[in-house]
Order: structure tokens, then C-alpha cells, then sequence
């Protein structure tokens, strides 16, 4: 149950997966999104697991959520996020555009995740 719970939180918070509809104005530019990552990150799936995660200059990625962690890679490619991440996407990037709403920023993988720089 924890492993699914955390691979679903994780998975969600970190995959960034393609969103639905967004008006294409919300969403982040790549310049934009050069100014927000690297970072420390932390969030909600659902609006209900906490999750953290930390993106380096140097393109690692290393999340955490209800204790476990995970590892990976990050860039920015055409407007959008892609991550890839040993255990939940076998090691293969995965690209999402991601829409601020104040300080606060959304993505979505069947659920919404909602996430702000630390």
C-alpha cells in the first residue's frame, strides 16, 4: 500500500505528465521555466500527499514523499518539464508544460499536483 501510494504521489508530482486543457497563455515558457528550476520544491497530489523534491543545476533530480525517495534527471525541452526518474519512469523522460497560479504552480497526470519553490 505505501509503495503505491508513494509511486502514485511521486510519480504525479514528479512525472509531469502531458496536461489537459490549458489556455496557452498559462502556461510557462522555457525562459520561465529556466528561472524556476533548478530548486527546492515541495507540493501536493491531490491537494492531499506532501511531497518534496530538489532539482541541481547540474540536471539531477531527487524526490521524496511518505519517506521514500527517488532519483533521476531533468531538462527543459520546447516549453515543457521532462523528468526522468529510475523507479517510476524506468529511466525514460517524460515531458509536461506546467502553469503558474501565483506562487504556486500545477501539473497534471490524471491527478492535479500543485508545487512552489522553496
Amino acid at each position: 500500500m505505501n509503495k503505491l501510494i508513494a509511486s502514485c504521489a511521486l510519480g504525479v508530482a514528479l512525472s509531469l505528465l502531458p496536461f489537459g486543457a490549458l489556455e496557452a497563455d498559462s502556461k510557462l515558457s522555457t525562459r520561465a521555466l529556466y528561472a524556476l528550476f533548478p530548486g527546492h520544491f515541495q507540493g501536493k497530489v491531490q491537494g492531499m500527499v506532501d511531497i518534496a523534491f530538489t532539482a541541481t543545476a547540474s540536471g539531477r533530480l531527487y524526490g521524496k514523499v511518505m519517506g521514500k525517495t527517488d532519483r533521476g534527471r531533468w531538462k527543459v525541452s520546447r516549453g515543457k518539464l521532462c523528468i526522468a526518474l529510475a523507479n517510476l519512469t524506468d529511466g525514460k523522460f517524460r515531458c509536461s508544460h506546467v502553469q503558474r497560479d501565483g506562487e504556486w504552480f500545477r501539473a497534471y497526470h490524471g491527478r492535479p499536483i500543485t508545487f512552489r519553490k522553496l
